[in-house]
């Protein structure tokens, strides 16, 4: 086994299919470097025996943070805060979205908070506004457990996370990699990330893997990000859709997931209701549709619920609906089977509609909040809309929004009627969103990789 380390972060179950499950991984690891992997899920032997090897290391991701560190990190992204009328537009519509994320009010945390604030106050502006000063604090404070020691133990050549920090847990490990002088790699940098993950810069990077031309313009712009860390790859995440997507047959896929293939499949993506309140008020107008022979064809509706969704919210509906929870059906094989097959797929303010796209599958945004009517547009679920990638997707005409029923209802009959109405529109959203579908965006970044090592 070669000496020659490289590190994958791997914090969350979604990122195993995005980072793992990929060509970058699987090139890596047959060029015998040493790749020890970082995660949650170090331990699991199903976790072990699918990336496991002769020249793979299982390190356990630490995630108990102190309180100072998570105080300080929070101070980091209100003192640094960028001041880009887009990012400032972004965090408007992000308050109104966590909303309702708000708890219950508690004297003693509200006493914490302005106590906080204070000492907050108290430190020398030219310090509050130097990431410098900000980034060696929280060098200073981070646990050894968290990551020095493992630079130290096993003294890698390359780190590879999916975010510059969005994602918190990356976090001591870009500081650790700045420190022992790491090459250091962002890979997983989704479309709306410039202007809705990061407020604040971005932890310092050698590289960052960009999805395309969009996203490496907007992280110039917002993040101040010199071009020469940023390369557009193309999207590691969905090189499976592009290049390794073999869809299994409807009558079986269908068995599988409890549907009738005689039918029409209209799926319908239901975010948790803290973040989505609605999603009665959709079901109903789509299982109405669907029993007064609105679309003019047997049709069913299969309900995908987020994670932390819990189907028994909705037992009204649960003996009409097939439906199926994302904890449990997470695997991308059977995510690209559900959208391939799908007839047309709705969901709201989210990227399943636009994997529904990759795969071929037309797919519908939801811009209203069901029955109810709001007083300030900035209430609606149509202001997240306004967000620039979702109005670039919208101008192309690939992914249309419904604003109300009627438009809901009349865009499914379309796409049932149809499955290739708007496919030209959809391949031109894929071409100027993910720079090439080639599937091989795996290759160039771990062509990036390889360089750094030589």
């Amino acid at each position: 086994m070669s000496d020659r380390t490289i590190f994958f972060v791997v914090a969350t179950k979604t990122r195993i299919n995005f980072i793992l499950r990929t060509d970058l991984f699987r090139i890596l690891k047959e060029k015998n470097f040493k790749i020890v992997i970082v995660s949650p899920f170090w331990n699991q032997k199903e976790f072990i025996e699918e990336f496991g090897g002769d020249n793979v290391i299982f390190e356990s991701l630490y995630d108990k943070m102190t309180r100072l560190y998570l105080m300080l990190a929070y101070w980091r992204g209100q003192a640094l805060k960028i001041n880009h009328p887009k990012i400032k537009f972004g965090i408007r519509i992000h308050g109104f979205i966590t909303r309702r994320f708000v708890k219950t009010f508690s004297f003693f945390k509200s006493f914490k908070t302005v106590l906080r604030g204070i000492i907050f106050l108290l430190i020398p502006k030219k310090f509050r506004e130097s990431q410098r000063f900000w980034d060696r604090l929280l060098s200073f404070f981070i646990l050894d457990r968290c990551a020095n020691w493992l630079f130290r133990k096993y003294q890698p050549l390359v780190l590879i996370v999916a975010s510059g920090g969005a994602e918190g847990r990356d976090v001591p490990f870009l500081l650790s990699a700045q420190k022992y002088s790491v090459a250091s790699v962002v890979i997983d940098n989704n479309i709306d990330a410039p202007q809705f993950r990061y407020f604040s810069p971005p932890f310092e990077a050698t590289k960052w893997a960009v999805f395309g031309v969009p996203g490496k313009k907007e992280l110039e712009e917002f993040q101040q990000i010199k071009p020469s860390k940023l390369t557009v790859t193309g999207p590691l995440r969905y090189d499976y859709y592009f290049k390794e997507f073999k869809p299994t047959p409807r009558e079986i896929f269908f068995k599988e997931i409890g549907a009738d293939p005689q039918k029409k499949l209209i799926t319908f993506g239901a975010k948790i209701p803290v973040m989505y309140p609605h999603n009665a008020d959709i079901i109903k107008i789509i299982l109405k549709g669907i029993k007064d022979n609105y679309f003019n064809q047997p049709a069913q509706l299969f309900v995908r619920f987020d994670p932390r969704h819990d189907p028994q919210f909705y037992p009204q509906f649960l003996n009409e609906i097939v439906y199926e929870c994302a904890e449990i059906a997470s695997g991308r094989e059977h995510i690209a089977n559900l959208l391939y097959h799908s007839d047309v797929v709705i969901s709201i303010v989210s990227t399943f509609c636009i994997e529904a796209c990759l795969v071929g599958t037309p797919a519908i945004w939801i811009g209203f909040d069901g029955l109810v009517k709001y007083e300030s547009y900035e209430e609606s679920t149509r202001f997240q809309y306004d967000l620039d990638c979702f109005k670039r997707i919208i101008d192309t005409g690939a992914i249309p929004l419904a604003e109300n029923f009627e438009e809901l209802i009349i865009l499914i009959k379309k796409y049932l009627l149809d499955k290739s109405l708007d496919r030209e529109k959809r391949k031109k959203m894929i071409e100027q969103e993910y720079f090439k579908t080639d599937g091989r965006a795996g290759e160039r970044i771990a062509k990036m990789v390889i360089d750094f090592v030589s």
